[in-house]
């Protein structure tokens, strides 16, 4: 199952522009969320990121998306952000 998924691609952190919150809310119909709490697969939120591109970042996050095949999970390392899936991970049998 190929999936898109939001990541910050520099160091500082992930986070949305006032815009993009905006936009968010608008077609989630939503009052209010909290970002840490966001699924980065939420269509709603790749749509705003999709739409506004540069647009969508806060002045510490380069939001990207990147299509993953199954489970993922997001490696964080002063902000910056890695998508890791199974295939990626170094097994010990």
């Amino acid at each position: 199952m190929t999936r898109k998924v939001v990541y910050n691609a520099c160091y500082g952190g992930f986070g949305l522009s006032t815009r993009a919150q905006e936009m968010y809310l608008k077609m989630t119909g939503k009052g209010f969320f909290e970002e840490g709490d966001l699924q980065r697969h939420d269509p709603y939120l790749i749509a705003v990121v999709d739409n506004l591109g540069e647009k969508a970042n806060r002045s510490t996050s380069n939001l990207r998306i990147t299509e993953v095949e199954g489970p993922y999970r997001i490696e964080e390392y002063d902000g910056y952000e890695t998508v890791k899936e199974p295939a990626d991970l170094n097994w010990i049998y």
